[in-house]
């Protein structure tokens, strides 16, 4: 698969994700990724088996688009089709967007106030970094599809304790949620929830 990219084939590539009880609280500590050139489809793999969160990777990657989008004057599709993705995870989530201005990710909420993601719950932040991660993913590995990466790129996540910091009601939508989402990916989740 690395060769057919490298040959410039528009070749779908499979999504692996992994995501641990420690996903909101465990960092992974910033590394080179010197074997990759800035732009490479294969990015889309760095760390997706580590249990720790590759949080800043994705907030880079979220910054340089929304800079991109503002130079162009254009919507990134890939961009949208993350914020889309975040918006049907979310529960009551109106937005999702990197502020420049604060140089970290903001969200509004139904009660249309919009907040740092610092500022949610540990809850919401779980699941907006999870669908994020995911559909960052899925659009390195597949730019061609645009904002459409979400919905067309297959793959495999396992996710440990998908109920962690879930209120009841989130916890009987968040597998649904995330199927609809990403419908071509599957989900293996443990969980200890009755419901």
């Amino acid at each position: 698969c690395q060769e057919q990219v490298r040959q410039g084939e528009t070749l779908v590539l499979s999504l692996i994700g992994y995501y641990s009880t420690g996903r909101l609280w465990l960092q992974k500590k910033e590394k080179y990724v010197e074997v990759l050139k800035p732009g490479s489809r294969m990015l889309g793999y760095v760390d997706c088996l580590e249990p720790a969160s590759g949080e800043k990777m994705l907030m880079r990657w979220l910054k340089t688009m929304e800079m991109a989008a503002i130079q162009r004057q254009v919507q990134m599709k890939v961009l949208e089709g993350l914020r889309t993705a975040v918006k049907n995870c979310l529960e009551g989530c109106e937005s999702v967007y990197y502020d420049i201005q604060q140089d970290g990710l903001v969200a509004t909420l139904a009660d249309e106030h919009s907040r740092p993601v610092h500022l949610l719950s540990d809850g919401q932040r779980t699941i907006l970094a999870m669908a994020a991660d995911i559909a960052y993913r899925a659009a390195v590995l597949n730019p061609h599809l645009g904002d459409r990466a979400r919905l067309k790129t297959p793959g495999i996540v396992l996710i440990d304790e998908i109920d962690l910091h879930l209120h009841p009601s989130w916890q009987r939508k968040i597998v649904k949620s995330l199927s609809t989402s990403f419908p071509e990916i599957q989900f293996i989740v443990t969980t200890h929830s009755p419901t």
